[in-house]
């Protein structure tokens, strides 16, 4: 169970991560990401 539940937090560490590098990949570009 554990192991399921940190896989789990894993995967929502790399969607933020990701969501964030898009985001300053937007800001770079002088657009503003609404979400």
């Amino acid at each position: 169970m554990c192991r399921t539940v940190d896989l789990h937090q894993a995967v929502l560490a790399k969607n933020d991560t990701n969501a964030v590098e898009l985001r300053r990949t937007l800001d770079d570009r002088g657009t503003t990401a609404v979400n």
